[in-house]
């Protein structure tokens, strides 16, 4: 008796997770999550411990306020520049580590005819004449002129491509613009680099992105004097930080799965795209060129190898289990929007369908790839790596960018050190030395 009741209820189980699990894509969540192509080192000991460092440095700069989410920052003679989860812009000095508000991007105009989506900065990038170029999610491009002005007049914030006009003939669009690359043509006008982090999943629900592997992104070309956009290439994992070569022969950019890549813009090379670093022991972020102009600076999360996998690493390797999960947090979601039918004006059960529907309220899933460990790669664009420093304390941790300054010392490096979580900026100095380790 006992026994059938126990096959009962594992054949009820099994009823339920078959319809859920091959339920159409038009009626539950649409989401078929691939195969995660990435493997990890099986050791740390070819990278560098930061405990091992000669530091002379280390200061966290605290910015104006908690709503500060200091992604990036850019550099123009001497003055860095960070950006907010509000759209407001920060100087940071060097002489004393202070902060100065400079001017907020998106007005509360603007924030509100877009159904008061948050403005966060991710990408900036001046030019050579000191306009700064912002990448603000939900948003677009916006450029900034006359920044440093002592004058509030004189400073003036205009759109250069909107989220809506990256919609290609077919009706996708960006729902992630991430990470901005500038060229200058000789006669003044501006070609945009974009990392377009996904056409199918926007930033509350980055935990689906990651989790179904998808592939859905794109490497975009924005010719501002044409007014035209190109796809350069498509179906890429989450592309991330993108940087332009000096020579303009090529853009490096990273992506989801674990990989630095090359893709050709001139030569005989042009239109190919290749990786040129793979397998990197954490999830990447944004690239930036070092002070000798020959490197790049590349900041990663959450440092692990095949012996200490994350629970993260676990789940990549179960697609029918991602199904599984996600299809049925997504069914749950969807009862608590009938029953907000019913009880209208409940914020509580509201929140509860987004949560449940986007993995935001799951802990143990939204928040899965994050840790207190951190890691960073000096590089060239050939792929060799020459340094690398990372540590599982929380030193490094939740880094997005690392933007170097020049020294007055031929043997210390100075570096800035953003992150798309903490609100705060990093500031590290350490000797440099040539590293032991063979890569």
């Amino acid at each position: 008796m006992i026994l059938n009741l126990i096959i009962q209820i594992l054949l009820c189980i099994c009823l339920i997770a078959s319809i859920i699990m091959f339920m159409p894509g038009c009626i539950l969540l649409d989401i078929r999550p691939k195969i995660y192509p990435a493997q990890l080192p099986r050791s740390l000991d070819q990278f560098d411990r930061f405990e091992d460092l000669k530091i002379n440095e280390f200061t966290k700069i605290n910015l104006n306020d908690n709503n500060t989410v200091p992604e990036s920052i850019a550099i123009y003679q001497g003055h860095l520049v960070t950006g907010s989860a509000d759209s407001t812009l920060y100087l940071i000095k060097q002489t004393d580590n202070s902060v100065e508000t400079l001017v907020k991007i998106i007005d509360d105009k603007t924030k509100t005819q877009n159904g008061h989506q948050q403005p966060i900065i991710l990408g900036l990038q001046f030019d050579s004449k000191g306009v700064l170029f912002a990448v603000v999610l939900n948003y677009g491009i916006y450029k900034v002129e006359g920044i440093f002005s002592k004058t509030k007049m004189n400073v003036k914030v205009s759109e250069v491509l909107s989220v809506e006009q990256t919609q290609t003939s077919t009706g996708v669009f960006s729902k992630f613009l991430d990470d901005i690359a500038i060229e200058e043509r000789s006669n003044g006008e501006h070609i945009l680099y974009i990392t377009d982090l996904s056409t199918r999943y926007d930033f509350n629900q980055i935990a689906l992105s990651l989790l179904s592997v998808d592939y859905s992104g794109r490497l975009l070309r924005y010719d501002m004097a044409e007014n035209r956009l190109d796809i350069l290439a498509n179906n890429l994992l989450c592309p991330n930080g993108i940087v332009l070569l000096p020579d303009k022969t090529a853009l490096l950019f990273s992506d989801f799965s674990k990989s630095v890549n090359k893709y050709w813009l001139k030569g005989s090379n042009a239109g190919k795209l290749e990786k040129i670093i793979t397998n990197l022991p954490a999830e990447l972020d944004n690239i930036r060129p070092s002070i000798n102009g020959k490197t790049y600076w590349l900041a990663m999360s959450n440092p692990r190898t095949m012996k200490k996998p994350s629970e993260f690493d676990y789940f990549l390797k179960k697609p029918w289990l991602r199904t599984l999960i996600l299809r049925t947090l997504h069914l749950i979601g969807m009862l608590f929007d009938i029953v907000k039918q019913i009880i209208p004006s409940n914020d509580f059960i509201d929140k509860m369908a987004n949560d449940l529907k986007t993995v935001q309220g799951i802990h143990s899933l939204s928040e899965l790839h994050i840790s207190d460990g951190g890691m960073m790669i000096e590089f060239d664009s050939d792929g060799k790596i020459y340094q690398s420093i990372y540590t599982h304390n929380e030193e490094l941790k939740l880094m997005s960018e690392i933007r170097e300054i020049s020294s007055k010392q031929s043997d210390q490096r100075i570096l800035y050190i953003g992150s798309w979580k903490l609100p705060y900026i990093r500031k590290l100095v350490f000797s440099n030395k040539k590293s032991q380790k063979t890569f």
